[in-house]
Protein backbone atom coordinates (compact mmCIF):
# COMPACT_ATOMS: atom_id res chain seq x y z
CA UNK A 1 0.00 0.00 0.00
CA UNK A 2 1.34 3.78 -0.62
CA UNK A 3 1.23 6.78 0.88
CA UNK A 4 -1.02 9.03 -0.09
CA UNK A 5 0.50 12.70 0.81
CA UNK A 6 -1.00 14.11 -1.79
CA UNK A 7 -3.96 16.21 -0.09
CA UNK A 8 -1.24 17.15 2.56
CA UNK A 9 0.54 18.79 -0.32
CA UNK A 10 -1.86 21.08 -1.21
CA UNK A 11 -2.70 22.33 1.76
CA UNK A 12 1.35 22.88 2.23
CA UNK A 13 1.09 24.82 -0.78
CA UNK A 14 3.74 22.74 -2.16
CA UNK A 15 6.72 23.58 0.46
CA UNK A 16 9.74 22.49 -0.31
CA UNK A 17 12.97 21.64 2.58
CA UNK A 18 15.50 23.89 0.20
CA UNK A 19 18.01 25.16 2.97
CA UNK A 20 21.77 27.06 2.55
CA UNK A 21 23.82 23.92 2.85
CA UNK A 22 27.74 23.72 3.21
CA UNK A 23 30.51 20.63 2.85
CA UNK A 24 30.97 18.50 5.53
CA UNK A 25 33.78 16.30 6.41
CA UNK A 26 34.79 13.36 4.08
CA UNK A 27 34.10 10.09 5.21
CA UNK A 28 35.72 6.51 4.66
CA UNK A 29 33.77 3.85 3.61
CA UNK A 30 34.69 0.45 2.75
CA UNK A 31 35.05 1.38 -0.86
CA UNK A 32 36.31 4.63 -0.56
CA UNK A 33 35.69 8.54 0.67
CA UNK A 34 32.16 10.47 0.32
CA UNK A 35 31.59 14.11 0.59
CA UNK A 36 28.11 15.32 1.55
CA UNK A 37 26.91 18.47 3.21
CA UNK A 38 25.94 19.99 6.39
CA UNK A 39 22.83 22.36 7.60
CA UNK A 40 21.31 22.89 10.76
CA UNK A 41 24.35 20.89 12.49
CA UNK A 42 23.69 18.13 10.64
CA UNK A 43 25.69 16.19 8.34
CA UNK A 44 23.99 13.89 5.04
CA UNK A 45 25.71 11.93 2.84
CA UNK A 46 23.09 10.80 0.29
CA UNK A 47 23.51 7.98 -3.18
CA UNK A 48 26.01 5.81 -1.58
CA UNK A 49 26.00 2.34 -2.84
CA UNK A 50 25.48 -0.08 -1.10
CA UNK A 51 25.11 -2.95 -4.17
CA UNK A 52 26.45 -3.18 -7.69
CA UNK A 53 24.00 -1.93 -9.88
CA UNK A 54 21.34 -4.47 -10.32
CA UNK A 55 21.52 -4.52 -14.07
CA UNK A 56 21.84 -6.88 -17.13
CA UNK A 57 23.17 -10.01 -15.86
CA UNK A 58 22.46 -9.04 -12.04
CA UNK A 59 18.66 -8.32 -12.88
CA UNK A 60 16.74 -10.76 -10.70
CA UNK A 61 20.12 -11.67 -8.71
CA UNK A 62 20.64 -11.39 -5.32
CA UNK A 63 22.49 -7.99 -4.30
CA UNK A 64 26.35 -8.07 -5.48
CA UNK A 65 28.98 -6.28 -3.66
CA UNK A 66 29.49 -2.55 -4.74
CA UNK A 67 32.66 -1.11 -6.86
CA UNK A 68 35.30 0.74 -4.56
CA UNK A 69 36.64 4.20 -6.12
CA UNK A 70 39.74 5.74 -5.79
CA UNK A 71 38.70 9.54 -5.58
CA UNK A 72 35.75 11.45 -3.64
CA UNK A 73 32.68 10.57 -4.14
CA UNK A 74 30.06 13.19 -3.99
CA UNK A 75 27.46 12.51 -1.60
CA UNK A 76 25.59 15.32 -1.90
CA UNK A 77 22.46 14.49 -4.13
CA UNK A 78 20.00 11.13 -3.84
CA UNK A 79 20.67 8.83 -6.01
CA UNK A 80 17.99 8.00 -9.16
CA UNK A 81 14.49 6.47 -7.69
CA UNK A 82 14.34 2.50 -8.32
CA UNK A 83 12.94 1.59 -11.60
CA UNK A 84 9.19 1.93 -11.09
CA UNK A 85 5.77 3.43 -13.05
CA UNK A 86 3.82 6.59 -11.08
CA UNK A 87 0.41 5.83 -9.98
CA UNK A 88 -2.41 8.24 -10.94
CA UNK A 89 -2.56 10.43 -9.34
CA UNK A 90 1.10 10.08 -7.97
CA UNK A 91 1.63 10.57 -4.10
CA UNK A 92 5.06 10.97 -4.42
CA UNK A 93 7.48 13.38 -4.62
CA UNK A 94 10.51 12.01 -6.92
CA UNK A 95 13.62 13.14 -8.46
CA UNK A 96 13.82 11.59 -12.22
CA UNK A 97 15.01 10.10 -13.87
CA UNK A 98 13.84 6.48 -12.63
CA UNK A 99 17.00 4.07 -13.06
CA UNK A 100 17.59 0.46 -12.33
CA UNK A 101 21.08 1.60 -10.80
CA UNK A 102 19.20 2.60 -7.49
CA UNK A 103 20.54 0.80 -4.88
CA UNK A 104 21.71 3.89 -2.78
CA UNK A 105 21.44 4.73 0.84
CA UNK A 106 21.43 8.06 2.17
CA UNK A 107 22.68 9.08 6.25
CA UNK A 108 21.75 12.11 8.36
CA UNK A 109 24.33 12.08 11.19
CA UNK A 110 24.88 14.53 14.12
CA UNK A 111 28.45 13.93 14.62
CA UNK A 112 30.96 11.81 12.24
CA UNK A 113 33.69 12.05 15.03
CA UNK A 114 31.73 11.15 18.36
CA UNK A 115 33.31 9.10 20.18
CA UNK A 116 30.27 7.64 21.82
CA UNK A 117 28.44 6.09 18.70
CA UNK A 118 24.97 6.94 18.63
CA UNK A 119 21.77 4.18 17.90
CA UNK A 120 21.13 3.93 13.87
CA UNK A 121 17.02 4.36 12.97
CA UNK A 122 17.73 2.74 9.19
CA UNK A 123 14.32 3.60 6.91
CA UNK A 124 12.30 1.47 4.77
CA UNK A 125 9.62 3.64 2.52
CA UNK A 126 6.35 2.25 1.65
CA UNK A 127 4.91 2.18 -1.78
CA UNK A 128 3.53 -1.74 -1.82
CA UNK A 129 6.95 -2.44 -3.26
CA UNK A 130 5.83 -0.99 -6.24
CA UNK A 131 6.93 2.87 -5.76
CA UNK A 132 8.68 5.26 -4.26
CA UNK A 133 12.17 6.58 -3.14
CA UNK A 134 14.22 6.91 0.16
CA UNK A 135 15.01 10.77 -1.45
CA UNK A 136 11.17 11.74 -0.62
CA UNK A 137 11.15 15.18 1.54
CA UNK A 138 8.93 13.66 4.37
CA UNK A 139 11.96 10.75 4.87
CA UNK A 140 14.34 13.75 5.60
CA UNK A 141 16.53 12.59 8.27
CA UNK A 142 17.54 16.44 9.62
CA UNK A 143 15.09 16.54 12.88
CA UNK A 144 15.42 12.69 14.03
CA UNK A 145 19.15 13.14 13.92
CA UNK A 146 19.49 16.55 15.58
CA UNK A 147 17.75 14.32 18.47
CA UNK A 148 20.76 12.18 18.94
CA UNK A 149 20.64 9.09 16.40
CA UNK A 150 22.01 8.37 12.89
CA UNK A 151 19.22 8.02 10.25
CA UNK A 152 19.84 6.15 7.17
CA UNK A 153 17.19 5.64 4.33
CA UNK A 154 17.64 3.32 1.30
CA UNK A 155 16.54 2.18 -2.28
CA UNK A 156 15.69 -1.24 -2.94
CA UNK A 157 14.18 -2.86 -6.18
CA UNK A 158 10.72 -2.40 -6.74
CA UNK A 159 7.58 -4.28 -8.49
CA UNK A 160 8.92 -6.88 -10.79
CA UNK A 161 11.98 -6.03 -10.08
CA UNK A 162 11.97 -7.05 -6.93
CA UNK A 163 9.76 -9.68 -6.62
CA UNK A 164 9.80 -11.96 -9.36
CA UNK A 165 9.89 -15.63 -10.18
CA UNK A 166 9.78 -17.81 -13.34
CA UNK A 167 10.92 -21.65 -13.83
CA UNK A 168 13.70 -21.02 -15.81
CA UNK A 169 15.20 -19.09 -13.17
CA UNK A 170 14.19 -20.88 -10.54
CA UNK A 171 16.39 -23.83 -12.10
CA UNK A 172 19.39 -21.63 -12.89
CA UNK A 173 19.44 -20.59 -9.27
CA UNK A 174 18.14 -24.11 -7.70
CA UNK A 175 19.51 -23.82 -4.20
CA UNK A 176 19.75 -20.06 -3.77
CA UNK A 177 17.19 -17.27 -2.37
CA UNK A 178 14.68 -16.40 -5.11
CA UNK A 179 11.76 -14.19 -5.71
CA UNK A 180 11.98 -11.84 -2.89
CA UNK A 181 15.16 -9.58 -4.22
CA UNK A 182 13.76 -6.27 -2.88
CA UNK A 183 14.03 -7.42 0.60
CA UNK A 184 17.42 -8.94 -0.41
CA UNK A 185 18.16 -5.73 -1.39
CA UNK A 186 17.22 -4.34 2.31
CA UNK A 187 19.67 -7.03 3.94
CA UNK A 188 22.65 -6.04 1.87
CA UNK A 189 22.02 -2.85 3.22
CA UNK A 190 22.06 -3.63 6.58
CA UNK A 191 25.12 -5.40 5.68
CA UNK A 192 26.40 -2.24 4.76
CA UNK A 193 25.35 -0.53 7.78
CA UNK A 194 27.22 -3.00 10.16
CA UNK A 195 30.44 -2.79 8.44
CA UNK A 196 30.56 1.15 7.90
CA UNK A 197 27.73 3.01 10.17
CA UNK A 198 30.98 3.42 12.68
CA UNK A 199 32.49 5.94 10.41
CA UNK A 200 29.44 8.11 10.39
CA UNK A 201 29.08 8.47 14.13
CA UNK A 202 26.53 5.76 14.39
CA UNK A 203 26.96 2.29 16.34
CA UNK A 204 26.40 -1.08 14.24
CA UNK A 205 25.12 -2.83 17.24
CA UNK A 206 22.09 -0.34 17.96
CA UNK A 207 20.20 -0.33 14.94
CA UNK A 208 16.59 0.02 14.84
CA UNK A 209 14.94 -0.84 11.68
CA UNK A 210 11.50 1.25 10.52
CA UNK A 211 9.26 1.16 7.87
CA UNK A 212 5.51 1.83 6.55
CA UNK A 213 3.07 0.47 4.43
CA UNK A 214 5.31 -1.97 2.16
CA UNK A 215 8.05 -0.77 4.81
CA UNK A 216 6.33 -1.68 7.73
CA UNK A 217 5.76 -5.60 5.80
CA UNK A 218 8.89 -5.53 5.40
CA UNK A 219 9.94 -4.85 8.74
CA UNK A 220 8.05 -8.25 10.13
CA UNK A 221 9.64 -9.99 6.60
CA UNK A 222 13.09 -8.91 7.82
CA UNK A 223 11.79 -10.51 11.68
CA UNK A 224 11.62 -13.56 9.89
CA UNK A 225 14.62 -14.25 7.44
CA UNK A 226 17.52 -15.49 8.76
CA UNK A 227 20.00 -13.46 7.04
CA UNK A 228 19.01 -10.68 8.90
CA UNK A 229 19.71 -12.09 12.28
CA UNK A 230 22.10 -9.70 14.23
CA UNK A 231 21.72 -6.84 11.94
CA UNK A 232 19.29 -5.27 13.65
CA UNK A 233 18.75 -4.78 17.34
CA UNK A 234 14.87 -3.04 17.46
CA UNK A 235 11.69 -2.43 14.80
CA UNK A 236 9.45 -0.66 14.53
CA UNK A 237 6.26 -1.48 11.64
CA UNK A 238 3.81 1.78 10.87
CA UNK A 239 0.94 0.56 9.04
CA UNK A 240 2.33 -2.47 7.68
CA UNK A 241 0.77 -5.44 8.79
CA UNK A 242 -0.57 -7.09 5.91
CA UNK A 243 -1.84 -10.40 5.43
CA UNK A 244 -1.21 -12.63 7.65
CA UNK A 245 -3.01 -15.84 6.42
CA UNK A 246 -2.70 -15.62 3.16
CA UNK A 247 1.23 -16.37 1.91
CA UNK A 248 2.57 -17.07 -1.65
CA UNK A 249 4.97 -19.51 -2.96
CA UNK A 250 7.05 -19.74 -5.43
CA UNK A 251 6.21 -23.14 -7.66
CA UNK A 252 3.19 -24.00 -6.00
CA UNK A 253 -0.63 -22.45 -5.92
CA UNK A 254 -2.81 -22.19 -2.92
CA UNK A 255 -6.41 -21.60 -2.43
CA UNK A 256 -6.02 -18.02 -2.35
CA UNK A 257 -2.73 -17.57 -4.39
CA UNK A 258 -1.42 -18.67 -7.68
CA UNK A 259 2.74 -19.72 -7.73
CA UNK A 260 4.46 -16.42 -8.46
CA UNK A 261 6.32 -18.46 -11.42
CA UNK A 262 2.90 -18.40 -13.29
CA UNK A 263 3.24 -14.46 -13.10
CA UNK A 264 6.89 -14.49 -14.50
CA UNK A 265 5.77 -16.98 -16.84
CA UNK A 266 2.86 -14.71 -18.17
CA UNK A 267 5.20 -11.88 -18.82
CA UNK A 268 7.34 -14.16 -20.63
CA UNK A 269 4.35 -15.03 -22.60
CA UNK A 270 3.44 -11.58 -23.21
CA UNK A 271 7.03 -10.33 -24.62
CA UNK A 272 5.90 -14.00 -26.82
CA UNK A 273 9.85 -15.51 -25.27
CA UNK A 274 8.76 -19.27 -24.75
CA UNK A 275 11.77 -21.02 -25.06
CA UNK A 276 15.51 -20.52 -26.05
CA UNK A 277 17.78 -18.50 -23.27
CA UNK A 278 14.12 -17.26 -21.57
CA UNK A 279 15.91 -15.26 -18.64
CA UNK A 280 18.55 -14.25 -20.72
CA UNK A 281 15.81 -12.58 -23.08
CA UNK A 282 14.41 -11.27 -20.04
CA UNK A 283 17.26 -9.60 -19.09
CA UNK A 284 17.74 -7.87 -22.22
CA UNK A 285 14.42 -5.98 -21.80
CA UNK A 286 14.50 -2.76 -21.91
CA UNK A 287 13.06 -1.39 -17.84
CA UNK A 288 10.79 0.56 -19.03
CA UNK A 289 8.87 -2.07 -21.43
CA UNK A 290 8.73 -4.11 -17.93
CA UNK A 291 7.33 -1.45 -15.53
CA UNK A 292 4.44 -0.84 -18.92
CA UNK A 293 3.88 -4.49 -18.45
CA UNK A 294 3.54 -4.44 -15.17
CA UNK A 295 1.19 -0.93 -14.91
CA UNK A 296 -1.52 -2.86 -16.79
CA UNK A 297 -2.53 -4.79 -14.04
CA UNK A 298 -1.86 -4.70 -10.02
CA UNK A 299 0.70 -6.91 -9.00
CA UNK A 300 0.43 -7.39 -5.20
CA UNK A 301 4.35 -6.68 -4.87
CA UNK A 302 4.40 -5.84 -1.29
CA UNK A 303 4.31 -9.17 0.01
CA UNK A 304 7.14 -11.39 0.33
CA UNK A 305 7.38 -15.00 -1.57
CA UNK A 306 7.72 -17.73 0.58
CA UNK A 307 10.83 -19.71 -1.30
CA UNK A 308 12.18 -21.71 1.65
CA UNK A 309 15.63 -20.17 1.64
CA UNK A 310 15.62 -16.54 1.85
CA UNK A 311 11.75 -16.43 3.53
CA UNK A 312 11.77 -20.20 4.91
CA UNK A 313 8.20 -19.79 5.92
CA UNK A 314 5.46 -17.88 6.02
CA UNK A 315 5.80 -14.45 8.50
CA UNK A 316 2.42 -15.09 10.41
CA UNK A 317 3.07 -19.06 10.74
CA UNK A 318 7.01 -17.97 12.10
CA UNK A 319 5.52 -15.24 14.57
CA UNK A 320 2.91 -18.09 15.59
CA UNK A 321 5.80 -20.53 16.38
CA UNK A 322 7.54 -17.92 18.10
CA UNK A 323 10.31 -18.43 15.70
CA UNK A 324 11.03 -14.90 15.08
CA UNK A 325 14.06 -12.63 15.79
CA UNK A 326 13.91 -11.71 19.75
CA UNK A 327 14.10 -7.83 19.42
CA UNK A 328 11.90 -5.49 21.36
CA UNK A 329 9.01 -4.50 18.53
CA UNK A 330 6.41 -1.30 18.24
CA UNK A 331 3.74 -1.77 16.00
CA UNK A 332 0.77 0.10 14.89
CA UNK A 333 -2.16 1.60 13.00
CA UNK A 334 -3.47 4.48 11.64
CA UNK A 335 -7.61 5.48 12.29
CA UNK A 336 -8.29 5.67 8.92
CA UNK A 337 -6.84 3.50 7.29
CA UNK A 338 -9.82 2.21 5.01
CA UNK A 339 -8.73 5.69 3.23
CA UNK A 340 -6.29 3.72 0.57
CA UNK A 341 -9.88 2.39 -0.58
CA UNK A 342 -12.08 5.14 0.48
CA UNK A 343 -12.55 6.06 -3.30
CA UNK A 344 -13.59 2.71 -5.01
CA UNK A 345 -14.04 0.05 -2.04
CA UNK A 346 -14.38 -3.38 -3.13
CA UNK A 347 -17.68 -5.21 -2.36
CA UNK A 348 -17.82 -6.89 1.06
CA UNK A 349 -18.44 -10.53 0.09
CA UNK A 350 -14.75 -9.97 -1.99
CA UNK A 351 -13.36 -9.20 1.51
CA UNK A 352 -15.09 -11.42 3.89
CA UNK A 353 -12.51 -14.57 3.23
CA UNK A 354 -14.67 -17.50 3.47
CA UNK A 355 -16.67 -14.85 6.97
CA UNK A 356 -20.20 -15.47 6.82
CA UNK A 357 -21.85 -12.45 5.52
CA UNK A 358 -24.48 -12.55 8.64
CA UNK A 359 -21.69 -12.63 10.82
CA UNK A 360 -19.87 -9.25 9.51
CA UNK A 361 -22.56 -7.64 9.62
CA UNK A 362 -23.23 -8.54 13.15
CA UNK A 363 -19.99 -7.30 14.09
CA UNK A 364 -20.54 -3.53 12.51
CA UNK A 365 -23.89 -3.12 13.44
CA UNK A 366 -25.81 -0.07 11.84
CA UNK A 367 -23.02 0.03 8.89
CA UNK A 368 -24.41 0.46 5.29
CA UNK A 369 -22.39 -1.66 2.74
CA UNK A 370 -19.77 0.74 1.68
CA UNK A 371 -18.67 1.47 5.15
CA UNK A 372 -18.96 -1.94 6.32
CA UNK A 373 -16.48 -3.21 3.58
CA UNK A 374 -14.21 -0.63 4.22
CA UNK A 375 -14.16 -1.00 7.97
CA UNK A 376 -13.61 -4.67 7.15
CA UNK A 377 -10.60 -4.23 4.88
CA UNK A 378 -9.01 -2.08 7.65
CA UNK A 379 -9.47 -4.21 10.51
CA UNK A 380 -8.33 -7.45 8.23
CA UNK A 381 -5.44 -5.80 6.60
CA UNK A 382 -3.75 -3.34 9.39
CA UNK A 383 -5.53 -3.44 12.94
CA UNK A 384 -6.08 -7.12 13.73
CA UNK A 385 -2.74 -8.28 12.07
CA UNK A 386 -0.97 -5.65 14.31
CA UNK A 387 -1.87 -7.12 17.47
CA UNK A 388 -1.64 -10.46 16.54
CA UNK A 389 2.39 -9.58 15.52
CA UNK A 390 2.59 -7.98 19.01
CA UNK A 391 1.04 -11.02 20.80
CA UNK A 392 2.99 -13.40 19.47
CA UNK A 393 6.20 -11.42 20.92
CA UNK A 394 5.75 -12.85 24.49
CA UNK A 395 6.60 -16.31 22.61
CA UNK A 396 10.19 -15.08 22.30
CA UNK A 397 10.31 -12.80 25.64
CA UNK A 398 10.86 -9.62 23.79
CA UNK A 399 8.41 -6.45 24.60
CA UNK A 400 6.15 -5.78 22.15
CA UNK A 401 4.24 -1.84 21.80
CA UNK A 402 1.19 -0.86 20.09
CA UNK A 403 0.13 2.58 18.79
CA UNK A 404 -3.32 3.61 17.01
CA UNK A 405 -3.06 7.18 15.78
CA UNK A 406 -6.05 9.26 15.89
CA UNK A 407 -4.66 12.74 16.23
CA UNK A 408 -6.11 15.09 13.98
CA UNK A 409 -4.23 17.84 12.26
CA UNK A 410 -6.13 21.25 13.41
CA UNK A 411 -6.02 22.66 9.78
CA UNK A 412 -7.93 18.82 8.51
CA UNK A 413 -10.20 19.09 11.33
CA UNK A 414 -14.06 18.67 9.77
CA UNK A 415 -12.13 17.85 6.70
CA UNK A 416 -11.65 13.95 7.03
CA UNK A 417 -13.03 10.80 8.53
CA UNK A 418 -9.38 10.22 10.74
CA UNK A 419 -6.03 10.32 10.47
CA UNK A 420 -5.43 8.58 6.63
CA UNK A 421 -3.05 5.51 5.56
CA UNK A 422 0.96 7.37 6.03
CA UNK A 423 -0.07 10.62 8.01
CA UNK A 424 1.89 9.34 11.03
CA UNK A 425 5.36 9.41 9.06
CA UNK A 426 5.67 13.48 9.49
CA UNK A 427 4.71 13.02 12.99
CA UNK A 428 7.43 10.52 13.33
CA UNK A 429 10.55 12.44 11.30
CA UNK A 430 9.07 15.69 13.00
CA UNK A 431 9.08 17.17 9.49
CA UNK A 432 5.50 19.32 9.83
CA UNK A 433 6.68 22.29 9.95
CA UNK A 434 8.71 21.44 6.29
CA UNK A 435 4.84 21.12 4.90
CA UNK A 436 2.35 22.28 6.93
CA UNK A 437 4.61 26.11 7.96
CA UNK A 438 2.22 28.61 9.08
CA UNK A 439 -1.19 26.04 9.16
CA UNK A 440 0.46 24.57 12.06
CA UNK A 441 -0.35 25.02 15.29
CA UNK A 442 0.82 24.61 18.86
CA UNK A 443 -1.19 21.47 19.52
CA UNK A 444 -0.01 19.98 16.49
CA UNK A 445 4.06 20.92 16.96
CA UNK A 446 3.58 19.51 20.26
CA UNK A 447 2.31 16.53 19.05
CA UNK A 448 5.06 16.12 16.37
CA UNK A 449 7.76 16.22 19.34
CA UNK A 450 5.65 13.56 21.20
CA UNK A 451 5.60 11.33 18.48
CA UNK A 452 8.94 11.67 16.99
CA UNK A 453 10.73 11.77 20.94
CA UNK A 454 9.08 8.23 21.79
CA UNK A 455 10.12 6.65 18.49
CA UNK A 456 14.05 8.13 19.45
CA UNK A 457 13.84 6.73 22.55
CA UNK A 458 12.88 3.52 21.99
CA UNK A 459 15.58 3.48 19.10
CA UNK A 460 17.80 4.27 22.00
CA UNK A 461 16.85 1.97 24.46
CA UNK A 462 14.22 -0.65 23.74
CA UNK A 463 11.62 1.29 25.49
CA UNK A 464 9.65 4.26 24.23
CA UNK A 465 8.74 5.98 27.76
CA UNK A 466 10.46 9.22 28.85
CA UNK A 467 9.67 11.32 31.77
CA UNK A 468 6.73 13.97 31.12
CA UNK A 469 4.92 11.27 28.46
CA UNK A 470 1.96 9.14 28.79
CA UNK A 471 3.42 5.79 30.40
CA UNK A 472 3.30 2.91 27.52
CA UNK A 473 3.02 -0.22 28.56
CA UNK A 474 3.90 -3.01 26.30
CA UNK A 475 1.19 -5.35 25.34
CA UNK A 476 0.10 -8.75 25.95
CA UNK A 477 -2.44 -11.03 25.29
CA UNK A 478 -3.32 -10.53 29.37
CA UNK A 479 -2.92 -6.80 29.39
CA UNK A 480 -3.49 -5.51 25.84
CA UNK A 481 -2.81 -2.07 26.36
CA UNK A 482 -2.36 0.46 23.10
CA UNK A 483 -1.31 3.56 23.14
CA UNK A 484 -3.81 5.68 21.59
CA UNK A 485 -2.39 9.26 19.92
CA UNK A 486 -5.22 11.63 19.86
CA UNK A 487 -6.77 15.15 21.52
CA UNK A 488 -5.60 13.11 24.57
CA UNK A 489 -2.75 10.15 25.13
CA UNK A 490 -2.97 7.12 27.28
CA UNK A 491 -2.99 3.69 27.01
CA UNK A 492 -6.62 1.83 26.38
CA UNK A 493 -7.39 -1.87 27.09
CA UNK A 494 -8.78 -3.84 24.78
CA UNK A 495 -8.65 -0.82 22.02
CA UNK A 496 -10.85 -2.20 18.95
CA UNK A 497 -11.16 -5.56 20.40
CA UNK A 498 -14.59 -5.86 19.74
CA UNK A 499 -14.22 -5.50 16.33
CA UNK A 500 -11.02 -7.21 15.60
CA UNK A 501 -10.77 -10.61 17.73
CA UNK A 502 -13.12 -12.61 15.33
CA UNK A 503 -9.97 -11.47 12.99
CA UNK A 504 -6.98 -12.67 15.56
CA UNK A 505 -9.23 -15.90 15.68
CA UNK A 506 -8.87 -16.49 11.78
CA UNK A 507 -5.26 -15.69 11.80
CA UNK A 508 -4.69 -18.00 14.64
CA UNK A 509 -6.67 -20.54 12.97
CA UNK A 510 -4.53 -20.10 9.63
CA UNK A 511 -0.98 -19.99 11.16
CA UNK A 512 -1.00 -22.41 13.98
CA UNK A 513 -2.84 -25.47 11.09
CA UNK A 514 0.55 -24.70 9.26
Amino acid sequence: MFARFAWVLVVCGGATLAQAQDISLPVTTDQGQVLGTQAEGISAYKGIPYAAPPVGDLRWRPPQAPAKWDEVRDATKFGAPCAQGKPNPSPYVLQEPFSEDCLTLNIWTLDVAAKKKLPVMFWIHGGSARFGSGSEPFYDGTNLAKQGVVVVTINYRLGLFGRFAHPALTKEQQGQPLANYGWMDMVAALEWVKRNIAAFGGNPNEVTIFGESAGGIAVTTLMTTPSSKGLFKRAIAESGSGTVDKPQYVSSATAYRFALEDDGSAMAEAFNIRDGEVMKRLRDLPWQEIVKHSMRGFQNSMLPVVDGVFLPAPVGTTFAKGQQHAVPFMIGTNSWEQSLIAANAPPLRALLDGVKEDEARALYPGKDDKTLAQLWFADATFHAPARFFAAHMEKVKAPAYTYYFDYMLDVNRGKASGVPHAEEIMYVFNNLENFLGPALTDNDKRMSSLVSRYWVEFAKTGNPNFKGAANWTPYTPKTPGTLVFGDTVAVTRDHLAERINLHLRRFEAATTSK
